[in-house]
């Protein structure tokens, strides 16, 4: 356990000298001698001569220990500080393959020379050994930057060999580059206790001296004692320090992630032996760069302390709270399964839920938590971990707050990675299917459009729903090919019912990656040119999380479309974090309210409130508002009444293939329906 630490002189402790009896008391009784006076005079120049011996011998030794001291002490400190950022290499690497993005690459390669800088100012070293230890990390250092330089190429390719690289030739050169860096800091500390002790033991023996060199030696005992005690005060109080910087984290003084990792291991093994269980949860927060971007960092650090004492108060003395780097903490609740996990996930969500003061600004700070649980979702610290980060991700997709870890919508997991290859083979082999769920507008009782939803026909597993494919293909690059697929069937059955007389629309949902894609419009132009049709048949769908990512680009994207003639739709409205100041220069033409508002309406006062207040919004707005999740009668009734526009939901039709859906228009309309609004 890192409880242990180095042996260190605690406050009450002081090197004590050897007792001198007092003159004339207990001593036994000496004859008298008589010295001649040159022979005492003698005698006297000798004491001195040798007083003064020791005295230079006693500065000369404890300069140069104090020397050997600070020189330990800075090597030592240059190992840690090296491990450390090594660590932090680590981290940014599986965070940059889990979510890429330049801000991560940017603090990856800070990260790196930062190690680069530590491991120069250990080669300063006078000790060769150190020197040559600093001059391996680093070559191995290089190694493991071009490895992790060809992994980042592969994950911005969207290619699935960068687990393979991340397995084969990252991971084995970090764990040689941590193991190198801590026996370097290990023999490092060694070398400083060494020096320690020579120095400990320089005190003793000068203070031996003090009391026989009290009249002639008075001035130097002050001396010796002022320098003597600063070495060892500087000294405790920088292996201290270097200790705290290794475990602790800088900014908000929390256990850092090489501390939590040592913890959820000793409570792994004591878990183990009790057949017990533990939780760990990874949170991130959800707004942390918009802070940033908007504030500026000091602010940014500033949220980042209170939001730690904040976690750290709503946590139990026994529970541990880190900051594992960035915007993003973790919490090991040890003796506690997942119900409990599940409570203490909702306690931190309601702690963080009233605002942080900042100079000059008022924020909030939303966070998204993912929960893993031993022994069920994983048996060792470092699979707890990583299974906690990706429910947090799930956690911040579908905006629930919390998440429980789940192998079946893992993207990372052996069976999931198979999926990705099968998922490239059936956009190239039209595997995929499309359904249509139709949306019916209330003013005129008409069916005037469709939203085009994927399946996957999976020749074993069956037909597989978005959710199962959809996050991976976000998470692997494949949502750009999945896309044009599905904006190239929908289409082309949109020109398939305009040939047959039946004008609908067609709305399409479109990820955050697809809308920043510089493509994007060249492929939609292209599409709507080889089917045939005009812009305005076309809808595309946004979230709210979406739009909000990237404001600027996005909305520049938008209105490259808008201009185009083509719909335009916020999906899923009033689950994100867009503000009315945003929203109203988006161009936008509808917004649909998100099904969970809709269908708590009748049960839940402040669901009917939302819904009533985004229908005047969008009226105020002039934007067109549709309700998803529309599954009964009197829903349906009570959206015409507050004057929404367009409805869908299981009350009209569920998602059904386009063969179907001419029957269930034959049956359930009877006409042809109208153009969607212009």
């Amino acid at each position: 356990m890192w409880d242990r630490e180095v042996p260190r002189l605690r406050s009450n402790e002081r090197a004590s000298s050897a007792e001198v009896p007092s003159a004339g008391k207990d001593l036994p009784m000496l004859p008298r001698l008589r010295f001649p006076a040159p022979w005492a005079v003698a005698g006297l120049a000798t004491v001195l001569v040798v007083l003064a011996g020791f005295a230079l011998w006693g500065a000369l030794t404890t300069n140069r220990d104090a020397t050997d001291l600070t020189r330990t002490t800075a090597t030592s400190k240059a190992f840690t500080d090296a491990r450390y950022a090594v660590g932090q290499e680590e981290s940014l690497e599986r965070k940059y393959r889990l979510q890429p993005s330049p801000q991560i690459a940017v603090l990856h390669a800070a990260a790196a020379r930062d190690v680069v800088a530590a491991l120069t100012a250990a080669r300063r070293s006078a000790d060769p050994q150190e020197r040559a230890a600093a001059a391996q990390i680093l070559g191995l250092q290089n190694g493991y930057l071009a490895a992790i330089h060809r992994m980042f190429r592969a994950v911005d390719r969207g290619q699935a060999q960068s687990q393979t690289i991340d397995t084969t030739q990252v991971d084995p050169v970090f764990s040689r580059i941590q193991a190198a860096s801590t026996g370097a800091a290990a023999a490092a500390e060694v070398d400083g206790q060494e020096a320690l002790a020579r120095l400990r033991h320089a005190e003793n023996l000068v203070l031996v001296g003090i009391p026989i060199a009290f009249g002639v030696g008075l001035l130097m005992l002050g001396f010796f004692a002022h320098v003597l005690v600063a070495a060892l005060r500087e000294s405790r109080s920088q292996a201290r320090e270097n200790r705290h910087m290794a475990l602790h984290d800088a900014l908000t003084g929390l256990p850092n992630r090489t501390l939590f990792n040592d913890r959820l291991e000793q409570a792994i093994r004591d878990a183990q032996r009790a057949r017990g269980s533990l939780a760990v949860i990874v949170v991130d927060l959800d707004r942390f760069k918009e802070v940033n971007d908007t504030l500026g960092h000091a602010n940014g650090d500033a949220l980042l302390v209170q939001i730690g004492s904040r976690l750290r108060e709503a946590l139990r003395a026994r529970d541990t709270l880190a900051r594992l780097g960035g915007d993003e903490f973790a919490v090991l609740l040890t003796a506690t399964d997942a119900a409990g996990a599940g409570e203490v996930a909702e306690t931190l969500l309601r702690a963080l839920e009233a605002t942080f003061a900042l100079p000059g600004a008022s924020v909030g700070a939303p966070a998204s938590f993912g929960i893993a649980c031993y022994p069920k979702h994983g048996a060792d610290a470092e699979t707890l971990l990583q299974h906690a980060d990706v429910a947090m991700y799930l956690a911040k997709d579908e905006h629930v707050g919390h998440a429980f870890y789940s192998p079946e919508r893992d993207p990372y997991s052996p069976d999931r990675l198979t999926l990705v290859g099968e998922l490239r083979r059936a956009i190239s082999d039209d595997e995929l299917v499309l359904y249509y769920q139709p949306m019916l507008d209330l003013r005129t009782a008409e069916f005037t459009g469709v939203e085009a939803l994927v399946r996957w026909a999976h020749p074993v597993r069956g037909l597989l729903s978005p959710d199962v494919f959809v996050p991976m293909a976000e998470h692997t690059g494949m949502i750009g090919p999945l896309t044009i697929w599905v904006l190239d069937r929908a289409l082309g059955q949109c020109a398939a019912w305009r040939h047959d007389g039946r004008d609908l629309s067609v709305a399409v949902n479109l990820a955050a990656q697809s809308l920043l894609d510089p493509l994007l419009i060249s492929d939609i132009t292209r599409l709507l040119e080889k089917h045939g049709v005009p812009p305005t048949c076309l809808a595309l769908e946004i979230t709210e999380s979406s739009l909000m990512s990237e404001f600027g680009r996005s909305t520049a994207a938008l209105e490259e479309l808008s201009a185009m003639g083509i719909h335009l739709s916020i999906d899923d409205f009033g689950t994100g974090y867009s503000s009315l100041s945003l929203l109203k220069r988006l161009p936008v033409d509808e917004i649909k309210i998100d099904k969970s508002f809709v269908m708590g309406m009748d049960a839940n006062a402040n669901d009917a409130v939302i819904v009533r207040s985004t229908v005047d919004l969008g009226r105020n707005l002039g934007l067109r508002v549709v309700a998803e999740g529309v599954d009964t009668e009197r829903l349906l009734s009570r959206l015409r009444t507050l004057g929404c526009d367009s409805a869908q939901g299981f009350l009209l039709s569920r998602p059904i293939p386009a063969g179907e859906l001419e029957d269930w228009f034959g049956t359930r309309v009877g006409r042809r329906t109208s153009r969607m609004r212009a």
